[in-house]
């Protein structure tokens, strides 16, 4: 049975976040102050803050 959740707030963009931070973690490996950052972008994502996580992530190009 499918449903709507007017709630779900999750777009497309939002569902790849966590590939963008995976290719991340490849194109700046050994880069300790990116890897920071980018820790800082999984714990975003693991809280929900999306917004915060992306523009982590847009600091970081790919």
């Amino acid at each position: 049975r499918r449903e709507i959740d007017g709630s779900f707030e999750i777009t497309a963009d939002d569902l790849s976040l966590p590939m963008r931070l995976f290719q991340a973690r490849r194109a700046y490996e050994g880069d300790d102050e990116a890897n920071a950052q980018l820790d800082r972008a999984f714990s975003a994502i693991i809280a929900g803050d999306l917004a915060t996580a992306r523009a982590i992530l847009d600091v970081y190009p790919i």
